[in-house]
């Protein structure tokens, strides 16, 4: 770790591109990190194996327990399967994107009367939400530590403060 970062236990819902390298780059940034799938965690040996002694394999429940930040990486159509006060008090990073042909409809979407961070924000209320990683693949995610709050995390995130009148990037 570089000199006046701190490390960051950070959970991982979700572990396909988005999660996984994220993981990676968190790792790689001296994180810990405990990753969990729709299979409470099983199938993923490969690659906390490739990560080494600071990830692990997790349930839902487990992952969000462990981390001060949690990173949501799942497809924003199962956002509603999440536990709602599992995520109070916490730092959630939104990393999702609405596809209505892989999500379904969302007819509130369609007509622009919310955003889906809104309606993720809505549903996890307890949390403190910051909207992330969505502007690039997930492959060209450069390893840059900046500050996040009173943490400095190995990847570069731009968090998306959003309202229904206008939308601006910032810097976190």
């Amino acid at each position: 770790m570089e000199k006046g970062q701190t490390k960051v236990k950070i959970g991982i819902i979700g572990s396909g591109n988005i999660g996984a390298n994220a993981a990676r780059l968190f790792v790689r940034a001296g994180h810990e990190v405990v990753l969990s799938n729709s299979r409470g965690g099983q199938g993923l040996e490969a690659l906390v194996s490739e990560l080494g002694a600071k990830a692990k394999a997790a349930t839902l429940e487990e992952a969000t327990h462990f981390g001060e930040v949690v990173l949501i990486a799942i497809p924003f159509g199962k956002f509603k399967t999440l536990p709602e006060r599992a995520f109070d008090g916490k730092v959630v990073i939104d990393a999702g994107n609405y596809y209505p042909e892989r999500d379904g409809k969302f007819a509130e979407l369609d007509n622009d009367q919310t955003t889906s961070s809104e309606l993720m924000a809505a549903h996890l209320k307890g949390a403190r939400l910051s909207k992330a990683l969505t502007q690039s693949g997930s492959s060209i995610w450069q390893l840059k530590a900046i500050r996040v709050g009173r943490w400095k995390i190995g990847a570069r995130f731009l968090s998306l403060a959003t309202t229904r009148k206008r939308r601006r990037l910032w810097p976190v």
